[in-house]
């Protein structure tokens, strides 16, 4: 049915429809600065009465998403999170390791220490080049047990930032469930004209929050709530309910704690058991970045620093071993077995019937006051008690007196002088007998956390090894360089290195393996810049393509506000048209 009633009532609609259309201008211009607000636009739908046309309604007030590309932002934001984390913390690392080319790092201070140690085989009376050299390698193990601490120090840094990042999953998972509830309830009794679109985006941003801790996936169900889950589909918001992350128990000694989900219902009751977050399957998130440079490769760098550290101990130790300080101490001890000491024959290599000297000499001048050769049985076993037996039986045949003697006590053989007068020389060995049960070494320790020079050598580096016994009469030269030498020639002899944190078994030198560690690492960091470099490129275009769809155009909603301008001052126009047609019905009437 037509009639002025009927076209007051459509300009009226238009009116309505027009004005909600500019506060929806309004309110996507308020909003043009912020990122995570998506573009609302006014759908209106024609209104008939009886076959006639009755005006305008307001259908819907919807977000302009492009759903696809929201969840490849969310999912690049995950990647993007992950390399980012993982690019920060293995900078630690580099930095612990020291910048390329530094002069203060371990492999400038073994260059140093043995610049040094050929001081000494140059000038083996010069006291002070002997100072120099200890210090050195005092210097470069104290170096090795700051790296070890810092890398701790570093997991346990990591360790706390998980937490933080579980705080920050948990506060947006409980968030994005409020507002599941809240999308719910006013889908279901919407009045007025209300509409979820702005809690939609909150929850979007939440979503992405929670995506850049951990990597997730979200579906929708009927009712617009978010279901999401983690890669390998734990859930974390179901639509009953929700999820919290927290810490477990650590599944062994000097492990850390592991990560694990209680769910809470939808009564706000948390169940009582706790499932473990499946972190093996995960591959993005700032969470999962954390985890694998704190239990990778934090772990690999210790594995590699240990072995470089083992390596160093035991060559130099084998070299030490086979000399003597000067003036020559009046004992001389042994490493510390690991071992039972049951039998030094299959525990360390000692070999039946092999021979080495031992002489009592004057500390002062060198010359031989007493020398013997010691025969090993013939046959195995032979303990640790039974050598110093066999030691103590040819000194006592060789007609030393009885405070020159030799023990066996906690694992070590000591040969000594008990009075303090004279100095203990031991050489001349058939089968490396010093080297294999390291009569005298420089350092203690057997990896990077425990590497140091042995603080009797520190206190005096008079005794640190640079001399042999002489091969003629046992006795010992005191100017006599021939150990300072070998130990010098460490630098360029190249060591069997075990498999560690990646690098496969390799012969190197000293300075090349830890110039291989060093290689990795630069390499790693270069490659983690890289895949830096691509996922925010890839975020960024993946986000502007999204803002394209989403975003607030300033110009475009300037343009569609003077048209609905224009569209409610047309309907303004007729509305007093049509008054004054109904002031002149009323005239003539």
């Amino acid at each position: 049915m037509t009639g002025l009633s009927s076209a007051l009532n459509i300009s009226v609609s238009s009116l309505m429809f027009n004005q909600t259309a500019t506060s929806t201008i309004s309110h996507n211009l308020a909003n043009v600065n912020n990122p995570d607000f998506a573009r609302q636009i006014v759908r209106g739908e024609s209104q008939n009465i009886a076959g006639f046309g009755s005006g305008v309604s307001i259908g819907a007030i919807s977000r302009r998403v492009d759903e696809q590309l929201q969840a490849e932002l969310t999912g690049q934001k995950a990647v993007r999170s992950y390399a980012e984390n993982y690019k920060r913390f293995n900078e630690n690392i580099e930095i612990i390791f020291g910048t390329p080319n530094s002069t203060t790092d371990i492999s400038a201070t073994l260059t140093n220490a043995f610049t040094q140690l050929n001081n000494v085989a140059n000038l083996p009376e010069s006291s002070a080049q002997r100072l120099n050299a200890v210090n050195q390698l005092q210097f470069m193990s104290e170096q090795l047990n700051g790296m070890y601490t810092d890398l701790i120090d570093l997991q346990r840094d990591i360790d706390n930032e998980i937490d933080n990042q579980i705080s920050i999953a948990n506060n947006a998972i409980k968030r994005i469930e409020e507002l599941n509830i809240q999308i719910a309830i006013t889908r279901n009794v919407s009045l007025g004209g209300q509409n979820t679109n702005d809690l939609e985006d909150e929850r979007m941003a939440q979503i992405n929050i929670l995506a850049e801790s951990v990597k997730v996936n979200v579906i929708y169900d009927e009712d617009n709530r978010a279901i999401v889950n983690t890669e390998s589909g734990q859930q974390l918001v179901t639509n009953g309910g929700y999820t919290q992350l927290e810490r477990t128990v650590a599944p062994g000694p000097g492990l850390y704690a592991g990560i694990g989900i209680r769910s809470i219902n939808s009564g706000g009751t948390p169940a009582s058991f706790v499932l473990p977050l499946d972190t093996t399957n995960m591959t993005g998130g700032s969470m999962k970045a954390l985890i694998d440079v704190r239990d990778t490769d934090t772990v690999a760098i210790l594995d590699q620093i240990d072995e470089f550290s083992s390596v160093v101990i035991q060559e130099f130790n084998a070299v030490h071993s086979r000399g003597v300080g000067v003036p020559p101490p009046s004992s001389l001890t042994s490493q510390a077995l690991t071992t039972a000491g049951v039998d030094l024959f299959a525990e360390i290599g000692l070999v039946p019937g092999s021979t080495f000297d031992i002489s009592q000499v004057d500390q002062a001048t060198g010359n031989v006051l007493n020398t013997t050769t010691v025969t090993l049985p013939a046959a195995p076993p032979l303990s640790g008690v039974g050598l110093a037996a066999t030691i103590n039986a040819a000194l006592t045949g060789a007609g030393f007196p009885a405070t020159f003697n030799a023990t066996w006590a906690a694992g070590s053989l000591t040969v000594q002088d008990t009075t303090g007068n004279s100095g203990v020389v031991m050489g001349n060995d058939s089968d490396d007998f010093l080297g294999r049960i390291v009569m005298n070494p420089l350092f203690e320790g057997t990896d990077a956390s425990t590497i140091q020079v042995r603080p009797d050598i520190v206190a005096e580096p008079g005794l640190l090894a640079t001399a042999r016994m002489r091969v003629a009469d046992g006795g010992l030269s005191l100017n006599n360089n021939a150990n300072a030498i070998e130990l010098a020639k460490i630098s360029t002899t190249n060591y069997s290195f075990a498999a560690a944190g990646g690098i496969t078994p390799q012969t190197d030198s000293l300075s090349g393996y830890f110039s291989t560690v060093k290689a990795n690492l630069a390499v790693n960091l270069q490659d983690n810049s890289r895949r830096l470099e691509f996922a925010q490129s890839l975020e960024t275009d993946i986000a502007t393509r999204n803002a394209s769809v989403s975003g607030v155009n300033t110009d475009e909603e300037l343009a569609n506000l003077i048209v609905f301008q224009n569209a409610f001052q047309a309907s303004s126009r007729v509305i007093t048209t049509v008054d004054e047609m109904f002031d002149v019905l009323l005239n003539i009437i």
